[in-house]
């Protein structure tokens, strides 16, 4: 919904600080914004980096692995979410955007699994009522902002949940007050630990840098509230909810099918007689979605931010249809032709995600590969590499690579400071070197103008 150049350059800049840590021995957080808000992520590539290098296959595996990693460990161990799981891998893991993310060596996809596996823990602690799935479910929430810190309202799943299924089982009269605040006592509890662990081992050591980015996050990714009364806020709210729904009909039919389901979900929860299963988990997938809402706040909006709304719509509608099948497996004819509908639906998104995959090869470019191949016949002699496209263009190349953001990060006495080789930038950018005092054409030993994708570049080589 907004202009990104996604993994473009993100692959490469939320890897680079690990690498660079590599190369000189020394971890600095202040280099580039990515690593303060992702710390687990960067701390997950370091082995691996180690010992296989830094290219892009060994970054893609490490997201990839650690995604079937946590599916295969919930299939094999527990045997009431098998049947979900073998619906969400045809429905969600070759969702176009969902499928691309997963091998793309960025955090969101770790964060939104994590996510995943504190829900079904979530869950398990109701059922249970056991203080381990407790921890558990904290625990991998906390991973999910440790990934990425954008996720951080991940955890208010817990609460948002707890408040509707107290409010459903109120209305039923089935389990007491006394339980249901014994459970939330814990699990507030362990929130506050959670986020104590984090303020203590992360943002205190580290405040100056993750304020300067979470600031600077706010003020640029966020509804321009000054501007705006209460009333425009909502207008604009309600615009780019508008926008989400009518781009999906084409970009992603799983949003129409949540609709779909979630009335039926809701029919299943209320008008019928349902399982605890189905209960519970529908409650905390539509909390997960009610929370994923207030993206839409934002007036930047990239896909790889759309990722969890995808997955928990996906999620929502998979719990319905293994409750359909439920009710049909028990014997209830009537439920036939609804099984079918669900099936069917299910067979068209299906269809539509490998279209859209066959769209995405059949156009896929080589451009970053080969830009890699040039850099990495060169010596750099312990200068680094700048720009934002430089770590993701070299990251095969034994170089050290930095960013630039206006008004941001790195973006002062750039030649003193950082004594580059190479300097490389977009037309947009080129702003940060005049405000910089730097003339291109006087330091320039050679400029080369590369084109990678629909973006064109400048990679200027300094004498």
């Amino acid at each position: 919904m907004s202009f990104s150049r996604g993994a473009w350059t993100d692959e490469g800049m939320y890897t680079s600080q690990i690498k660079n840590a590599i190369i000189n021995d020394e971890v600095d957080v202040k280099e580039s914004p990515c690593f303060v808000i992702s710390p687990l992520f960067s701390a997950l590539n370091y082995f691996p980096y180690k010992f296989f290098g830094w290219s892009s296959r060994v970054s893609r595996l490490i997201v990839l692995l650690g995604c079937l990693l946590i599916v295969s460990f919930l299939f094999f161990k527990y045997n009431e979410i098998k049947k979900l799981i073998l619906f969400l891998i045809p429905l969600l893991f070759f969702e176009e955007h969902i499928f691309h993310f997963m091998h793309y060596s960025l955090a969101e996809m770790l964060a939104i699994f994590s996510i995943f596996i504190g829900c079904y823990f979530l869950y398990r602690s109701l059922v249970n009522q056991q203080n381990k799935n407790i921890l558990y479910s904290i625990l991998f929430f906390t991973c999910s902002y440790m990934f990425k810190i954008q996720y951080v309202y991940g955890i208010l799943i817990i609460p948002v949940f707890l408040f509707l299924w107290f409010v459903f089982q109120y209305r039923l009269k089935k389990q007491s007050r006394s339980s249901l605040k014994k459970i939330a006592f814990k699990f507030a509890v362990s929130i506050s630990v959670s986020i104590g662990f984090y303020l203590a081992l992360w943002y205190f050591p580290n405040k100056d840098m993750i304020d300067h980015v979470l600031g600077h996050m706010a003020e640029s990714r966020t509804i321009d509230t000054e501007e705006l009364n209460a009333f425009g806020v909502g207008i604009d709210y309600l615009l780019n909810l508008k926008n989400f729904f009518t781009s999906s009909i084409q970009s992603s039919p799983l949003v129409m099918m949540f609709l779909l389901f979630s009335v039926v979900g809701f029919f299943f929860l209320f008008a019928v007689k349902s399982s605890k299963f189905f209960q519970i988990n529908f409650l905390i997938a539509f909390s997960w979605v009610l929370l994923e809402m207030h993206k839409f706040s934002m007036n930047y909006l990239p896909t790889r931010y759309l990722l969890s709304v995808y997955f928990s719509m996906g999620l929502l509608i998979v719990i319905v249809i293994c409750e359909a099948i439920r009710r049909f497996k028990k014997g209830e004819k009537k439920y036939k032709l609804a099984l079918g509908f669900f099936l069917f639906c299910l067979v068209v998104l299906i269809g539509n995600n490998f279209r859209e995959l066959k769209r995405s090869y059949d156009t896929r470019t080589f451009d970053i590969l080969l830009a890699n191949e040039y850099f990495s016949h060169y010596q750099f002699n312990d200068r680094p590499i700048m720009g934002t496209w430089a770590s993701s263009l070299a990251r095969d190349a034994e170089v050290v690579t930095l960013p630039f953001f206006e008004n941001y990060i790195n973006h002062q006495n750039i030649l003193k400071q950082f004594h580059p080789k190479v300097i490389i930038f977009e037309e947009i950018e080129e702003n940060v070197l005049i405000n910089d005092k730097i003339n291109i054409i006087a330091i320039a030993d050679s400029i080369v103008e590369k084109k990678i994708g629909k973006y064109d570049l400048k990679i200027v080589w300094i004498k």
